[in-house]
């Protein structure tokens, strides 16, 4: 027979002591503590998230502005070189991304700071709407670059 509530054959002894499973079995965690990280278990989560929302975004914007260019824009103007500059910047910080959460939440702060500022520069009207569209999910994904990097110096 096995004893399903304490995880262990019916009859069998905790040998080793209090708090180490018998038998050489993992220690089980409660519901609570399986579902909520542990301290430094987070730093993976926060990095994916930010490396496919980083991914999505910048993949999106560079769509945009493409759609754009073969749409017929005027491809010599200021604004749309200084966009294709913001969107090859925020790109590269998307990729650093993948390989260091320091240089990714650098570069992708940094970047969405900018393409907010000239979102605010270049539009006529709803400056502060131009502003969180453009370069808001940007800094979010620098913020959650900066968060796994910060939880995983802490675990070690």
């Amino acid at each position: 027979m096995y004893d399903f509530i304490k995880g262990r054959p019916a009859g069998a002894r905790d040998a080793a002591g209090p708090g180490v499973a018998p038998y050489g079995e993992p220690q089980r965690r409660c519901l609570v503590s399986m579902v909520m990280p542990q301290d430094g278990e987070m730093a993976p989560i926060l990095r994916l998230v930010a490396r496919i929302l980083g991914s999505v975004f910048a993949g999106f914007w560079l769509l945009f502005g493409l759609g754009g260019a073969l749409l017929g824009a005027d491809l010599w103007t200021g604004k749309t070189w200084g966009l294709a500059l913001l969107l090859a910047v925020l790109l590269a910080g998307a990729i650093a991304g993948w390989w260091s959460d320091l240089a990714g939440g650098i570069v992708m702060t940094a970047g969405g700071l900018a393409f907010a500022l000239f979102a605010y520069v270049t539009t006529d009207f709803q400056q502060a709407t131009a502003m969180v569209i453009a370069g808001g999910p940007f800094v979010l994904v620098g913020v959650l670059f900066w968060w796994a990097w910060g939880q995983a110096s802490q675990a070690g």
